[in-house]
């Protein structure tokens, strides 16, 4: 098992930047709840959460993602989604109902706005 490793950067734009690696299981549901508060709490316009380096989701991770974009959604703010390989956006279709924008299947970004 691969633990979670999060890394947050902002860019010049205002934009916040949490990059997701390793393993989103039960053993770091706490940990990605608090770095998503936090991030979410940080971003006044958009974050943007990278799913590149993801080898494994959860149904329960898949859904805390999904929260994540839905309370960005009601403060006004943007939340993106980037870089999921098949396996992700899979679990994230079917825990959670998301779907990439058309054109963007595996590398692409959904927006939740």
């Amino acid at each position: 098992m691969r633990q979670l490793a999060v890394c947050t950067t902002a860019d010049l734009a205002g934009d916040l930047n949490l990059r997701l690696t390793g393993e989103i299981d039960l053993a770091v549901h706490a940990q990605l709840r608090r770095c998503l508060r936090a991030a979410l709490a940080a971003s006044a316009n958009h974050l943007v959460v990278d799913l590149a380096g993801l080898t494994f989701l959860d149904g329960r991770g898949a859904v805390m993602l999904m929260d994540a974009a839905e309370h960005a959604r009601r403060s006004g703010s943007a939340l993106s989604f980037t870089g999921a390989d098949s396996i992700v956006e899979q679990v994230l279709s079917i825990v959670a109902g998301w779907y990439p924008q058309a054109g963007a299947v595996g590398d692409g970004a959904a927006t939740c706005r």
